[in-house]
């Protein structure tokens, strides 16, 4: 299998919910297939906000502070726009520069440099972690593709709908098993390591 083939399967296994708590090779796979993709889309693009906007960009910024050292990686090798994503994943970070318009070249090395004072992966911040949960299908009762759950907040949505609708049948795959919605919005029994984030981290604040 190429290095391609096997970062395009890693994603894959990602989407399924097969690659929980992915290990540092994983999570270079997955950033260095996000980053070319992202890079061969917006290299040439005028528009920051289209280059931000990109889904490989937010993909970056979605793998919170996994994606770090990876990013340092690249603006330590040369000055890389990839730089803005650390303004997502780290959110309130404050940098100091010697000039009154700082370039490209200024913003890498102000980040670096904020990184050297704080934990080299930011781990003594607070981050934000869009994908709580691993990313499920949506079935209808006819058993018809809905679309992708990308996270717990989307997933406590749609048992919301579902309740107000009180029709059961509905139901989620997740690492290959069917847990089933019934018509109260209440999930069926869940395989191992699946679980309500919300419920999960408001119950750890106790």
């Amino acid at each position: 299998m190429t290095d391609a083939n096997a970062e395009t399967e890693l994603a894959r296994k990602e989407r399924e919910g097969k690659a929980i708590g992915p290990v540092e090779p994983d999570c270079r796979a997955l950033f260095e297939q996000y980053y070319s993709e992202w890079k061969a889309d917006t290299e040439f693009l005028s528009n920051l906000n289209g280059a931000e906007g990109h889904r490989a960009f937010v993909k970056i910024c979605s793998m919170g502070h996994r994606a770090i050292p990876f990013i340092r990686e690249k603006i330590k090798a040369e000055p890389d726009p990839i730089v803005d994503a650390l303004e997502y994943i780290l959110p309130g970070a404050e940098l100091y520069f010697d000039v009154a318009v700082p370039n490209l070249a200024d913003v890498c090395a102000a980040w670096d440099s904020y990184l050297d004072k704080s934990d080299s992966d930011g781990t003594d911040l607070v981050h934000i972690h869009n994908n709580i949960d691993p990313e499920c299908p949506l079935y209808s009762p006819e058993g018809k593709l809905i679309g992708i759950i990308e996270n717990d907040t989307a997933l406590n949505n749609v048992r919301w709908q579902i309740s107000r609708l009180k029709k059961g049948g509905y139901y989620i795959m997740y690492n290959g098993k069917k847990v089933e919605i019934d018509c109260y919005g209440n999930l069926g029994e869940c395989p191992e390591g699946f679980y309500d984030a919300s419920l999960f981290y408001a119950g750890d604040m106790l």
